[in-house]
């Protein structure tokens, strides 16, 4: 019943991945293991794989047998971070009236907000809110949601993240700027290329979060603004750039 073939699946498992709703239920019926993961691949499950294959039946099916909302793959990405990063909200929501944990994070730090705003599914990053997601934390790589949602241009889900109260730190803008610094004195070429194009992500990022309507203060922190009107976004008041770490960059 649970035997595995030379790939790892379980025919539980071959069953989601051909969306065979009537083998499913058999399978489940006869005492099929629910959990059981592939142990030649990825470590997936049947509920993973109803995920991928946008089996909404399947998935509903597997969750009312008992399948745990929970489990990880060997990176650490649970059914409802496949979801979120896929943009399929009715899986989102389904996933969370089942219990799922809404701030597990993967093994590289990410959680379902994380992923779901860096691809801009805002109906997701909704319910994510909406079940209590953390919205400060960030990834192994330094990147939280409202930094993630900057980089890529999400407008719609940065909105979102602001308005309940996201916080955002420029504490990363130092970061980068310190990084590109150390590797001019270092002449490492293809390093050096590859940190100009993280510090064009950056800029990017720092454009967006203005566009949204945040501002930065003195202390390296931000607010948001209620009215921009007037004011570049490039230079900012009377010509200046904005005062980001305590003093003008540029007069």
């Amino acid at each position: 019943m649970n035997i595995q073939d030379r790939g790892g699946d379980t025919p539980l498992i071959r069953a989601v991945l051909s969306k065979n709703q009537g083998a499913v239920h058999k399978l489940l019926k006869a005492g099929a293991n629910v959990n059981q993961q592939n142990n030649m691949g990825a470590g997936d499950t049947a509920l993973h794989n109803c995920v991928v294959q946008n089996f909404q039946d399947g998935l509903v099916e597997l969750l009312e047998a008992g399948a745990d909302p929970n489990i990880s793959d060997h990176y650490g990405y649970t059914p409802l971070m496949r979801a979120s990063d896929q943009g399929f909200r009715h899986f989102v929501g389904s996933l969370l009236q089942a219990g799922a944990d809404v701030n597990k994070q993967a093994n590289s730090g990410q959680t379902a907000l994380i992923l779901a705003t860096a691809k801009g599914h805002a109906d997701c990053v909704k319910l994510l809110i909406q079940a209590g997601a953390d919205l400060d934390v960030t990834a192994e790589d330094g990147v939280s949601a409202i930094l993630g949602a900057s980089q890529e241009n999400k407008q719609k889900c940065l909105s979102l993240l602001l308005n309940v109260g996201g916080k955002v730190s420029f504490d990363w803008i130092e970061t980068i700027v310190d990084k590109l610094a150390e590797k001019l004195r270092s002449d490492e070429e293809e390093y050096f290329q590859s940190v100009l194009k993280h510090l064009s992500d950056e800029i990017r990022a720092f454009e967006s979060l203005l566009r949204a309507g945040v501002i930065p203060d003195s202390a390296g922190t931000a607010q948001q603004k209620q009215d921009l009107e007037g004011e570049s976004f490039i230079t900012g008041p009377k010509g200046k750039c904005p005062d980001v770490f305590g003093h003008q960059i540029f007069s």
